[in-house]
Order: C-alpha cells, then sequence, then structure tokens
C-alpha cells in the first residue's frame, strides 16, 4: 500500500485540546506530530482547523521526505 496523504489522514491520530483561558480560545494538537498545533475560538472550530493543520504537516513531512510516526494503538485488554 502506497503510504500517501489520504493514507496518514485516515490513521487514527490522537487529538487533543486544550482550553486557553488567558485567550478565550481553544488550542488544538495531534501530540503524536510533534509541532501539528492550532486554535480556535470554539473547541469544535479548533479540531476542524486542526484537521487542516494536519493536512498541511503531513504534506510538508512527504515532500521533504521525513519520517512520520504512525498512531500509537493501544490494547484496551490487560492480559
Amino acid at each position: 500500500m502506497k503510504k500517501d496523504i489520504n493514507y496518514y489522514m485516515n490513521l487514527p491520530y490522537k487529538m487533543k485540546t486544550v482550553r486557553d483561558n488567558e485567550f478565550n480560545s481553544y488550542v488544538a494538537l495531534c501530540p503524536e506530530l510533534k509541532g501539528c498545533i492550532t486554535t480556535g475560538e470554539t473547541e469544535h472550530e479548533a479540531l476542524k482547523n486542526l484537521e487542516d493543520a494536519k493536512r498541511i504537516w503531513l504534506r510538508d513531512a512527504l515532500e521533504s521526505n521525513c519520517n512520520i510516526p504512525e498512531p500509537v494503538l493501544h490494547n484496551a485488554a490487560v492480559r
């Protein structure tokens, strides 16, 4: 399978939002993609903006032939 931007965009990367009280906004980031971060006035807007930021981050990484980490999948079952 070719690992193109669509491949990476469909992977289940973690997305995290944090309320920024100082600027009355939200910060959204993909912890697995170092530096992939954005903001929005609402949590919904921040997550929407994160999809755009993730696409740009991945496009730049692919164009630069950088290593792109894939999400770490955790098994919920404890053995």
